[in-house]
């Protein structure tokens, strides 16, 4: 038995190693099978998932599974031991017939009795497997599955090498799930591979490999193609090219052809530069007085003056080794670029000069480090004409004007340059000697205006000269840049001669003719129209003579057509005039022409066209009637346009007189005012004048009547400022009628707000009157080219006027008082005295040098005016503190001398008016009397303001000498210099003087002086008052008593009361005459001439 066992195992160890060897091949067969189907999987579908490559790994292991259990482990536990290869051994060999598992089971159960029966039987079979060989086992399966394991690695490594583009990365990525997914490789060149281009760029891509099908390029972001680009060319299936357009920023890219995917590709993009901002600064030449300009990011063309230094700064994101600026195809260079340190930026900056021409096309371009370029930054320069300046006539309108030796030429001009002009002249010419050149005055500015007097005496001009004046403008254009501009105006050719009418009435006297001439012409034209048209219409209608042919119908139509263009012609010409001079003198005519050609004449002309287009002899008698009704009625309106022309230019002619002679009582007025010409005979031209003027207005009811509208209109506001004061004197006159302090306070600080609000009015009004005269700052060129810098100009050419400062703090005034914010009350109405004083100090007092001063003179502040408000405004100011300072008696004292300031300026208003001539029984008297009751209520304020200004009684005085605050406040006011400067600055103020100066030089208040000077019974009454004792011990009495003040006080407002009442008298007195003198008016009163010795002053 152990020589049984012993073959067995050696039998059973021979096939365990057969066992392991064919396991192992098979296993290796069914893995090297699944594994690749697995990549033949992989290939085709590609998963993407990770996931899903790791599921592919369970088929995999299954079937490896599967095949070990089968052809490994389970041969191993079943075959491998003595019994299995005893049952083994006896299949192969049945010789055997068992006894081999007889032996081994009967071995396994021996006992005593059986082991006799067990060596037989184990000799037997013994005997039996002597003869067994090796082949009878396994070994022959063991070659198959080694045949078979070959033919697998084979097929497998024939499979890899074949499709090694798909296989091999899909082995790759089952090997390896978790890493990126390897695509099946395309073997191919790819140009240029991994590369930089610059942004915005374009880059070709080319291919190269064996065998290219259906290439495509593809951007990769994320692992994910974002877009595919087709081929852009492609030759013999071998090569592919691709254009990749306007970059922006890094992408990767790979090329797939089939199945197959080249590596991937990076292409790196160079940011360019981007240009963030630009700046323009232009600094214009120095004789332009144009302040520096910036424009930033321009999209317009920027236009400048020939001589303009332009900058250009560009600030971009990059640095940049190379930037450029063309102009006009010449390159310049760049400055040395900075960076901002607040912005990060880049600063690039060019400079140059802008040369005489049109316009400059520039372009910049940057280059960075990296060699990108910018975008193109493109910008023109437009280059605009300095053009020559512009001076225009206005006054006199006519070219050609008839003058005697003695007479003056006003002219009236405006100028235009677009910058300052250098010079202005008056050139004058006498018959055909040599032009004389005068040079005149003028405002710096960029538009002004003026007017000058040409007197024909001093010209030297005798009557039969011919006189040709005109101006000449040059602007200030230096030399370097052309020189000056030349420019002159229309020339006037002035014939002299011993007789000649006014300007006007000469300009007046051309419109009309003119105008006469057309429309005659025009009349005349549709009366022969009217006699064809009753001609026609005759023949129509008689019936006994034979009917017209067409051809005679159409004939006479004709030349009833053709008169009636004729009228239509001369009616256009007449109304074009209109049309190019808006403002024509008769215009109301003109337009009532206009009306007459677009109704009666048209309907004329259209019924005339009718006649000869029908032959129906009823319908040619009614076009023929129609176009007579027509022409008749044409005639008719026109007839009466005529008449109204012949009227109107009468009226116009008056007008021209009254306006010629006004201006020059005007300018002798200024003369007498400006102490040029004080002596008599200069008041005898004045006289003159007068005489004259109101002889032309005797001779014209309109300007009669406009003249007492006008005297109505300036009463009736000298009756709201004598009201206004009767107001203020009554507040005054009740305030001994307070009882508290508090009311007392109110009451005089509502006074003041009211006398400041008055002070504010009249300065408002001279500011208005002062804006009004001023010239334009800028042309509409002018401005197009700072619209964009005008916070900036505004602050460099803005002044500051003292006077509207002034007013502000004034108008600020009232509203503090109001607040009880007394201190800062008093500050502002200082401060705006102080302005105002400042103001009347800047004022040139004469005004005759400026080319305009006859414009000014009734615009401009005058220097009185100004000083007389600062006077009002110092008042003001003390009386506000006073209250502050608990001194109404001083406050109120400081309002009676305001209230008698404006009463006295009141009644010198008040004269201009009540001196004006007037025959008018009703006037009459109302003047007078308003005369009257003004200078009654100016002596009744005087005296109340000496006796507010008086001390008190001496029982009061010793009734307060006991309280230590009056008298801290009396020795304060005793300190005080205001009062006493007040009373200086009464005694020297230039207006009193020269409103004495003015009454002496008036003949009617020398006259009127003269004859109380020798009237007895006024000089007897003088030399009463004069020694009455009586009189004196009243003053004495009043200069002390506050109960007489009072009643002083109740007097003048009693006596402005009857003022106010006097002047509405005469304001409705006057609105009465000029309805009388109105020559719709059926009748009335009318105003006469002067008296002698009257002084007229100009109407218009």
């Amino acid at each position: 038995m152990n020589q049984i066992h012993h073959d067995l195992d050696e039998m059973v160890s021979r096939l365990r190693c057969e066992i392991w060897i064919g396991g192992t091949l098979i296993a290796g067969t069914a893995a090297m099978a699944s594994l690749l189907s697995i990549l033949v999987i992989d290939a085709l579908f590609q998963p993407e998932s990770a996931w899903l490559r790791v599921l592919l790994w369970i088929p995999l292991i299954a079937v490896v599974g599967t095949v070990i259990r089968r052809f490994l482990v389970t041969p191993l536990k079943q075959e491998c031991d003595r019994l299995a290869m005893a049952w083994t051994l006896e299949q192969r060999r049945p010789s055997i017939e068992e006894r081999l598992t007889t032996s081994l089971q009967l071995t396994e159960s021996a006992n005593g009795k059986t082991n006799n029966l067990i060596e037989a039987v184990a000799q037997q079979a013994q005997g039996r497997l002597v003869g067994c060989q090796d082949e009878d086992l396994r070994g022959q399966e063991v070659l198959r599955r080694t045949i078979i394991a070959g033919a697998c690695v084979a097929v497998f490594v024939l499979s890899m090498w074949i499709w090694a583009a798909y296989l091999i990365p899909s082995l790759q990525n089952v090997l390896n799930p978790w890493n990126i997914r390897v695509l099946p490789y395309l073997n191919a060149m790819v140009v240029p591979g991994n590369t930089h281009v610059g942004e915005g760029g374009n880059l070709r891509v080319t291919a190269t490999a064996h065998r290219l099908k259906d290439a495509v390029l593809e951007v990769i972001e994320n692992d994910a193609v974002m877009t595919s680009h087709q081929v852009a060319n492609g030759t013999n299936g071998t090569t592919a090219e691709f254009t990749l357009t306007e970059l922006k920023g890094d992408l990767q890219y790979r090329v797939r052809s089939g199945g197959l995917y080249t590596d991937r590709y990076q292409i790196f993009v160079d940011p360019k530069p981007v240009i963030k901002s630009s700046h323009v600064s232009l600094t214009f030449p120095e004789y332009t007085q144009l302040a520096p300009q910036v424009i930033n990011d321009p999209v317009q063309s920027i236009e400048v003056i020939h001589g303009t230094r332009i900058r250009i700064d560009i600030d971009s994101t990059l640095p940049c080794t190379d930037s450029s600026l063309t102009l006009d195809g010449t390159s310049i260079p760049c400055g040395e670029a900075v960076v901002d340190e607040e912005t990060g930026l880049w600063r690039h900056c060019w400079e140059f000069t802008a040369t005489e021409s049109d316009v400059h096309v520039g372009t910049i371009t940057l280059v960075s480090e990296a060699g990108v370029l910018s975008d193109t930054f493109e910008f023109d320069v437009r280059v605009l004409p300095d053009l020559p300046p512009s001076i225009v006539i206005d006054q006199p309108a006519l070219s050609e004007l008839i003058a005697t030796p003695a007479q003056s030429i006003q002219v009236t001009y405006h100028a235009v340059d677009d910058f300052d002009c250098s010079a202005l002249h008056l050139i004058a010419q006498k018959n055909g000697d040599p032009p004389s050149m005068k040079e005149l005055p003028y405002d710096p500015a960029t538009e002004f205006s003026g007017e000058l007097i040409i007197e024909l005496n001093e010209l030297e001009v005798l009557a039969g000269d011919q006189l040709t004046v005109w101006l000449s403008i040059s602007d200030s254009r230096p030399e370097e840049y052309g020189g000056p501009q030349l420019a002159d105006s229309r020339k006037i050719r002035i014939q002299i001669a011993d007789e000649a009418i006014p300007v006007g009435q000469q300009v007046v006297r051309k419109k009309e003719r003119a105008l006469l001439t057309d429309l005659t012409r025009a009349i005349e034209s549709l009366q022969q129209a009217a006699q064809l048209a009753n001609d026609l219409q005759a023949e129509l209608d008689d019936v006994a003579e034979a009917p017209k042919t067409p051809n005679e119908v159409a004939e006479q139509s004709k030349r009833l057509q053709d008169r009636i263009k004729d009228a239509e012609q001369a009616l256009r010409r007449l109304t074009d005039q209109s049309e190019r001079t808006p403002q024509s003198l008769f215009q109301p005519e003109i337009e009532r022409v206009q009306e007459v050609a677009d109704t009666e004449v048209a309907e004329a002309k259209k019924q005339a066209g009718l006649v000869p287009l029908s032959d129906d002899r009823p319908q040619q008698q009614e076009a023929i009637a129609a176009t007579k009704e027509s022409l008749n009625d044409a005639i008719e309106k026109l007839e009466k346009v005529r008449e109204n022309i012949d009227e109107r230019g009468k009226q116009m002619e008056f007008a021209a007189q009254l306006d010629e002679l006004a201006r020059q009582q005007e300018r002798l007025a200024e003369e007498l005012n400006a102490e040029k010409d004080i002596a008599p005979d200069a008041q005898e031209k004045q006289q003159k004048v007068a005489d004259a003027l109101q002889e032309v207005v005797e001779h014209d009811l309109d300007a009669k009547s406009e003249q007492f509208a006008q005297r109505a209109e300036k009463a009736a506001e000298l009756t709201d400022m004598a009201a206004d004061l009767q107001r203020q004197q009554e507040g005054l006159a009740k305030l001994d009628q307070v009882r508290t302090k508090e009311e007392l306070d109110d009451q005089l600080l509502e006074m003041i707000a009211r006398e400041q609000e008055q002070i504010a009015k009249e300065a408002r009004q001279l500011e208005d009157q002062a804006r009004g005269n001023e010239p334009p700052t800028a042309d509409l060129r002018k401005q197009a080219q700072q619209n964009n810098n005008e916070a900036i100009e505004a602050d460099q050419n803005e002044k500051p006027n003292p006077l509207a400062e002034a007013r502000k703090q004034m108008e600020a005034v009232p509203e503090k008082l109001k607040q009880k914010n007394l201190e800062q009350a008093e500050d502002d109405a200082r401060q705006a005295g102080e302005r105002l004083k400042e103001q009347a100090k800047s004022i040139t007092p004469d005004g005759a040098a400026q080319p305009n001063a006859n414009n000014e003179a009734k615009s401009l502040p005058k220097e009185d005016d100004v000083q007389q408000l600062a006077n009002q405004q110092e008042r003001i100011s003390d009386a506000i503190k006073a209250v502050r300072e608990d001194r109404p008696e001083e406050a109120a004292a400081k309002l009676q001398e305001q209230i008698a300031d404006r009463t006295e300026r009141l009644r010198d208003k008040a004269d201009e008016l009540l001196q004006l001539p007037t025959e008018d029984p009703e006037n009459q008297r109302s003047v007078q009397q308003a005369r009257e009751k003004l200078d009654q209520a100016e002596k009744e304020t005087k005296a109340a303001e000496q006796l507010a200004q008086q001390p008190k009684q001496p029982g009061e005085q010793q009734k307060q000498a006991g309280d230590p605050m009056q008298a801290g406040e009396q020795q304060k006011q005793a300190g005080d210099p205001m009062q006493a400067g007040e009373q200086q600055k009464q005694a020297g103020d230039p207006k009193q003087a020269g409103e004495q100066q003015k009454k002496a030089g008036d003949p009617k208040q020398a006259g009127d002086q003269q004859k109380q000077a020798g009237d007895p019974k006024q000089a007897g009454d003088q030399q009463k008052q004069a020694g009455d004792p009586k009189q004196e011990g009243d003053q004495q009495k009043i200069a002390g008593d506050p109960d007489q003040a009072n009643e002083q006080k109740k007097q003048a407002a009693k006596s402005l009361q009857e003022a106010t009442q006097s002047l509405d008298a005469v304001c409705k007195s006057c609105q009465k005459c000029s309805k009388c003198n109105n020559p719709t008016a059926s009748g009335g009163s009318s105003g006469g001439r002067p008296k002698e010795g009257g002084n007229q002053p100009a109407a218009k």
